[in-house]
């Protein structure tokens, strides 16, 4: 459940709150689409560039001398 008043979200098991966390990534004002668009093309490509940097890739040797 999201408490959007104190940027926290709440934890629930049923009928009772576990707890409450802060809600990651938030701007503080009101983003039009088109830059919203834009923010989420630009976190994603980070995110990418991270995992990658974090988790090496597998590459084929030259199979002929």
């Amino acid at each position: 459940m999201s408490n959007a008043a104190e940027q926290q979200l709440d934890i629930w098991q049923p009928g009772v709150r576990i707890k409450s966390v802060p809600i990651k990534g938030l701007y503080g004002r009101t983003v039009p689409f088109d830059e919203y668009v834009a923010l989420m093309k630009q976190e994603a490509r980070s995110e990418y560039r991270r995992y990658l940097h974090t988790h090496p890739r597998l590459t084929q040797g030259r199979l002929w001398a």
